[in-house]
């Protein structure tokens, strides 16, 4: 395996993802959301980390199909682990009894009509 050019890709991709952020953060600034420094924090980290793979891993080989699996996979991992970095910075600070009630989640009043939500 071709690991110095699956890590150029993988950065490659990380970039994309950190400046796909920037419309979440527009729509943030917009409808003044509280949201924005989570967002903003996960595009940098992603730019930061897409840029580092990019940058020091530039020797370019064939890739075969098992890398191509293999950046595929891993590519979907980081994907969503970078996407979901915004949801630990929007809570840290504010612990999550927001999110959590009783020990269950308040998202259940939306599924179970007959109960309501205790607030």
């Amino acid at each position: 395996m071709n690991y110095t050019t699956i890590a150029n890709v993988l950065g490659k991709l990380l970039i994309i993802t950190g400046t796909s952020l920037v419309f979440p953060i527009i729509c943030s600034l917009y409808y003044a959301e509280n949201d924005l420094y989570a967002l903003v924090f996960t595009a940098i980290a992603s730019l930061v980390v897409g840029f580092f793979l990019y940058r020091f891993f530039r020797r370019y080989n064939e890739l075969n199909i098992k890398d191509g699996f293999f950046i595929a996979v891993f590519g979907c991992t980081c994907f969503n682990l970078f996407n979901c970095f915004w949801v630990l910075f929007y809570f840290y600070g504010r612990g999550v009894s927001g999110c959590i009630q009783n020990g269950q989640f308040r998202v259940g009043r939306f599924f179970f009509k007959g109960k309501k939500d205790s607030d």
